[in-house]
């Protein structure tokens, strides 16, 4: 074994570090919620933020991803990749489908998949989350080649293994000049899993880059210093689920399945 619908925002407001370091001495924890507005969708959005339709009729949607500004499939404008289910989450009907910005149509691109539940795009490669599985498909005279496995059995809660992006130039934590791409792995097992992974574009140098973290879901980077962010849905050590945006730094331990933010003294 080797190592290892909808529309997400990653604000850029932090809410701890970790989840399980103590707060700076004089030091608050800031809870300020902006004034939300509520659309004729039913969405309730900051101020200043509207919703409009781009797609309809899909599936389970789990991911979503554009593609290169030249759509190396059809050699025309960019498109939107989205992985969804196409039916019951075990039912194995997987599907990758594009759709065109102009037309709105959906084009079925990879079928049969186990739970697809990430996707990205680097220069013809498309990266796939599937089960327990990371795999790359390149695209090559106009159809994707594949797949080949970067990534299989890795450790998990038994549901998929998440998210994938390609991180910034040069590397946040590497210092390298090509990106890595990173990945994220459910707790199931502790010790084991809960984690999020990088490796090079060409699945080599896979590397753990931080631990408990039992659903990072989504990360992003800051701009201006390459500080990477995640989301987590927790549900750590209580029955009430426990939601959070961490700063994520290499080796950091955020706690799962320990202890989490808010149900322990001293944490925010």
């Amino acid at each position: 074994m080797r190592f290892m619908k909808h529309w997400w925002v990653l604000a850029a407001a932090v809410v701890m570090l970790t989840a399980c370091g103590p707060r700076p001495a004089g030091t608050t924890a800031p809870r300020v919620k902006p004034p939300a507005t509520t659309t004729a969708s039913g969405l309730q959005l900051p101020d200043g933020y509207t919703d409009s339709l781009y797609a309809q009729g899909l599936n389970g949607p789990t991911a979503l991803a554009f593609g290169p500004p030249r759509d190396p499939l059809t050699g025309g404008s960019q498109r939107l990749y989205v992985a969804q289910l196409n039916g019951g989450e075990n039912d194995g009907r997987g599907q990758v489908v594009a759709i065109d910005p102009g037309r709105k149509t959906q084009e079925i691109i990879l079928d049969n998949l186990q739970k697809p539940t990430g996707l990205a795009w680097f220069n013809d490669a498309l990266y796939v989350v599937a089960y327990r599985d990371v795999l790359m498909y390149v695209a090559r005279e106009g159809k994707l080649g594949g797949p080949e496995p970067l990534v299989t059995g890795v450790r998990f809660n038994g549901r998929s293994l998440g998210h994938i992006r390609v991180g910034p130039t040069p590397d946040p934590f590497t210092g390298e000049p090509e990106p890595r791409l990173y990945f994220s792995s459910s707790g199931g097992d502790p010790g084991v899993s809960g984690y999020i992974y990088s490796m090079r574009l060409d699945g080599s140098d896979q590397r753990i880059v931080a631990r408990g973290l039992k659903n990072a879901y989504a990360f992003a980077w800051a701009l201006t210093d390459g500080t990477m962010y995640a989301t987590e849905i927790g549900d750590n050590i209580a029955s009430a689920p426990v939601e959070e945006i961490n700063i994520i730094r290499q080796d950091g331990e955020y706690g799962w399945p320990n202890c989490a933010a808010g149900l322990m003294s001293g944490h925010i």
